[in-house]
This record gives C-alpha cells, structure tokens and sequence, in this order.
C-alpha cells in the first residue's frame, strides 16, 4: 500500500513541474503569436507607401541612366521628384520598425537602410537645387553628382524590393486580396 502512494506523489510531482514550466512557454508562445500578428498588420499599413517608394527610386535611377548633360542640364524637376520621394519615405513612422524585427531577411533593418539612404539623397538634392547650384556647376560636377543619385537610388531600390516581398507575405497571413466571390459578394442579389 505504501509503495502505491509513493507511486502516486511521483506521479503528482512530475505533474506538478510539467504544468510549472508549461505555463511559461505557453506563455511565450502566445506572446511571440501577438507580436507576429501585430508586425503583419503593420507590414499591411507598410506595403504600398513602401512599394511607392521603390517605383519612385527605380524611375529616377532609369531617368538619372539617361541622364544627358547637354539636355538635361537645367532641368531640375527630378529635384521634385526626389523630395516627393523623400516626403513619402518620412510618412513612415520608424518607430514601427521595433514592430517588424520578428520578420524574416532582416526587413526591419532593410527598410531602415533604404529610409536612411533616402534621408541622405533628398537632403543632398535638395542643397544642390536649393541654392542655384546646379545650373553653376560644371558638366563633371553634375554628372558625378546625377552618377552618385543613381548608385544611391539603385541601392535603395534593391532594399526596398527585399522588404516588400517580406511585407507582402506578412500582410497575406493576416488578410489575403479578396477574391471575385468576396467582393461581388455571389449570394446578394443586386437589383
């Protein structure tokens, strides 16, 4: 009869420290679960401006490829551009950053990269236009300079393309596009 009961306080006791140390991982678990579905619904808000910006970028780098001083030496509407550009980029908020850390190919730090080189590029743009110095500058300057925007842009670009289809992923596990039968909604009868 004894031996019953020891039997039984080993059992009571190994069922004790399994429910001791499943109750914190459980625990964590559920907390990793709350931080993954709020970095997807951020990369929800995230997708388009993000996308935006990529286009934007890859359209200068084809304009500033292109880019022919006898031309184009007093155009200077791609400054506009690029301060559009950067404008976009300062609508996203960095402190949501924090929040993407749990997505995978580092998109947090990715995007922090192309927002801190779109920081530089605007603020660069925008010295050289701002005080008349482009049309002052001499055929070299402006195609180091336009040389320079391009490799910036492109790199940027290549950044924001990673982070995108990242963000793309993340968005789909929270709320995927809607399908045709969704949107025009087969069992409502329109009149």
């Amino acid at each position: 009869m004894s031996n019953a009961w020891e039997v039984a306080s080993a059992i009571g006791t190994l069922g004790a420290v399994i429910v001791a140390l499943g109750i914190p991982v459980v625990s964590a678990w559920k907390g990793k679960q709350v931080h993954r579905q709020k970095a997807d619904l951020i990369a929800s808000r995230l997708i388009e401006p993000v996308k935006a910006l990529e286009e934007g970028l890859r359209s200068e780098m084809v304009s500033y490829t292109f880019y022919n001083d006898a031309e184009h030496s007093s155009d200077q509407s791609h400054a506009a551009r690029i301060v559009r550009i950067g404008s976009l980029a300062n609508s996203i908020n960095v402190d949501v950053l924090q929040d993407l850390f749990i997505l995978p190919n580092g998109c947090a730090g990715r995007l922090a990269i192309a927002l801190g080189i779109i920081d530089v590029l605007t603020r660069d743009v925008e010295v050289v236009m701002s005080q008349g110095k482009w049309p002052k500058l001499i055929e070299m300057q402006r195609l180091f300079l336009v040389s320079q925007w391009r490799e910036q842009a492109s790199n940027c670009a290549d950044y924001l393309a990673v982070v995108r289809r990242e963000l793309q992923k993340a968005a789909d596990r929270i709320a995927k596009m809607p399908s045709p039968e969704e949107i025009y909604d087969n069992n409502h009868k329109y009149q």
